[in-house]
This record gives C-alpha cells, sequence and structure tokens, in this order.
C-alpha cells in the first residue's frame, strides 16, 4: 500500500465484476497529524488510492490512473467517529487494454467519495 499503516481491508464480496470491502482506518497513521490537527480527516486523494489498491489486490495486477473522468468528494470522513467505512466498486475492462470503473467509499447513506474512470496495467 502507498500510506502504510493507514487502512487495512477484508473483502465482504468479490463476484464478477463487483467488490464490496470493509475498510478500517487506523487513526494512528502520521497522515493525520497534518490533515488536519486536531481534526482528523481522511485525504480525499487517499480515498481514491484505496479504490485503486483493493482493484489491485483483488485482480493480482498493478494499475495506473489513466482517466478519472468523475471524482466527487461529498462528506468528510472523521476516523475519530467512523473508524470503519465500506468501498465499493465496479469494473469492467475496456479496449487497450483499459479498465473502466465505478466507486464509492461510504458507510451506510453517507457517501464520501464517488469515482468513475479508467485504469491501465502498469508493465
Amino acid at each position: 500500500m502507498l500510506i502504510n499503516g493507514l487502512y487495512s481491508y477484508e473483502t465482504r464480496r468479490h463476484e464478477g465484476d463487483q467488490i464490496e470491502a470493509i475498510l478500517s482506518i487506523d487513526r494512528s497513521c502520521p497522515v493525520f497529524s497534518g490533515h488536519f490537527p486536531g481534526f482528523a480527516v481522511t485525504p480525499g486523494v487517499c480515498q481514491l488510492l484505496m479504490i485503486k489498491e483493493i482493484l489491485e489486490e483483488e485482480l493480482g495486477i498493478r494499475l495506473q490512473l489513466e482517466l478519472a473522468s468523475s471524482v466527487k468528494f461529498t462528506a468528510l470522513h472523521e476516523p475519530d467517529r467512523e473508524g470503519t467505512i465500506e468501498a465499493r466498486i465496479s469494473y469492467s475492462a475496456g479496449g487497450s487494454g483499459r479498465l473502466g470503473v465505478t466507486g464509492s467509499i461510504e458507510k451506510g447513506e453517507k457517501k464520501y467519495l464517488k469515482f468513475r474512470g479508467e485504469f491501465v496495467r502498469q508493465k
């Protein structure tokens, strides 16, 4: 993982082109000392990386973000309040080795990140 110790995850379901995972955020990770002191918020870019890294682990390949056609951060994730969150990911193989991905980071009805884009396999 790019940021060691920020999170761990457990796959709840991986069927066909759908992945659901439970993520446990480690509030003691150093990233929270700067984002933000006294008011920890999970950085949006880290949430996006979580989707990428879960895809890599589940598919057994290395990926690079090629296109982010829609990225919406719709709420602040405060790990002191919500230690676990959920990732929901749908993917489909496209032309030229591209992987179309729709994903979200959420907890119940609350969505923190909505993403749609494409990844390519790293060589």
